[in-house]
């Protein structure tokens, strides 16, 4: 009975760090992915942007 406890909670384990691992590299996929496409509009826009605050800029 305790053994069957130790493998069900070793394997639960592993699944949920496996998991997170996967919600990890997908975050850092979408994120590195949103960022490249702002800097291409940026690069279109092709005009300098001064910064007015951390999320506002003026063109």
């Amino acid at each position: 009975m305790i053994q069957d406890v130790c493998r069900w909670k070793q394997h639960f384990h592993s699944t949920f760090d496996d998991m997170i691992e996967r919600l990890s590299e997908e975050y850092d996929r979408v994120t590195l992915n949103q960022l490249n496409a702002q800097r291409e509009m940026i690069q279109e826009l092709s005009a300098p942007v001064i910064p007015v605050s951390k999320e506002i800029g003026i063109m």
